[in-house]
């Protein structure tokens, strides 16, 4: 998806990439399967993801439908409808999905601090790439 810098709102941060399917392992580490999309968040919910750096990490839900400003190479770019956490992912692990404590996946990584994760809901991530989640 291209990003916008001119105030005009983004909703994912993400690319697709075509692999044989011979190559994919759906699983996610210490996790296992995503068994369906979540189908709501809710504040206070935890949600686990398992990241290049932090490994495998939990982070309670602090806000929904949230519009904010992430930096990119001293750029501003805005991000709207997105799910606020604790911290759930540290940089690098943009992308990295996070899932329910049923397994069931809610949305991607897309920006980290020390204080809170930023996550991409997956129903936009499927909309706006035009694609489907194989579960």
């Amino acid at each position: 998806m291209p990003l916008h810098f001119d105030e005009q709102p983004n909703f994912v941060d993400a690319a697709i990439a075509e692999v044989s399917f011979a190559d994919l392992d759906r699983s996610v580490f210490w996790i296992g399967h995503a068994v369906a999309r979540a189908p709501r968040v809710r504040i206070g919910q935890m949600l686990q993801k398992t990241g290049r750096s932090s490994c495998y990490s939990t982070g309670l839900v602090k806000g929904v439908n949230v519009t904010l400003a992430i930096s990119y190479a001293g750029r501003k770019a805005r991000f709207c409808q997105q799910i606020l956490t604790t911290p759930l992912a540290t940089a690098g692990e943009g992308g990295s999905l996070a899932l329910d404590s049923a397994r069931r996946a809610v949305g991607l990584t897309l920006a980290a601090s020390s204080s809170v994760t930023v996550v991409s809901p997956i129903g936009l991530v499927e909309s706006l790439l035009k694609i489907r989640v194989g579960w």
